[in-house]
C-alpha cells in the first residue's frame, strides 16, 4: 500500500522583544512512501497513559530530508490522513535504491 507524507522543518526567527523563536515550516509535501508500524508501546501512571509508535518510512532517495526535520502527516492513496504528527526523525539510512526513515510518535 502506498503512502505519502509531508516534513517540516525548523526555522529559527526572533520575536519582537528580541528572543529565539523557533517555527515550523512546510518542508517536503505529498513524498511517496511506504509507511510502517514497527512497534507500539504503552505506559501509564496514575494520572495519564503514554503510548510510542516506532515508524519505518521507505521512500526515494534524493530527497531532501535531514534528521532535524520531522513527519507532520502519512496520508493513504486516496488522501486519507493515516497518522498526524510531529513525528521525530531518529535515523535515516539510504541504501542503494532507496532511503528509509526511521521515526517516533509520542501520543
Amino acid at each position: 500500500c502506498m503512502h505519502t507524507f509531508s516534513t517540516e522543518r525548523m526555522s529559527a526567527t526572533v520575536d519582537g522583544y528580541g528572543s529565539d523563536l523557533a517555527t515550523w515550516t512546510a518542508h517536503v509535501t505529498n513524498a511517496i512512501c511506504r509507511a510502517v508500524v514497527m512497534t507500539t508501546r504503552q505506559t501509564a501512571t496514575h494520572d495519564r497513559t503514554a503510548v510510542l509508535e516506532d515508524w519505518r518510512l521507505l521512500y526515494q532517495l534524493g530527497l531532501d530530508v535531514n534528521p532535524l526535520d520531522r513527519v507532520s502527516t502519512v496520508t493513504d492513496r486516496e488522501g486519507g490522513t493515516v497518522v498526524v504528527g510531529p513525528m521525530r526523525i531518529v535515523a535515516i539510512q539510504h541504501l542503494p535504491d532507496h532511503s528509509e526513515l526511521f521515526l517516533e510518535r509520542y501520543e
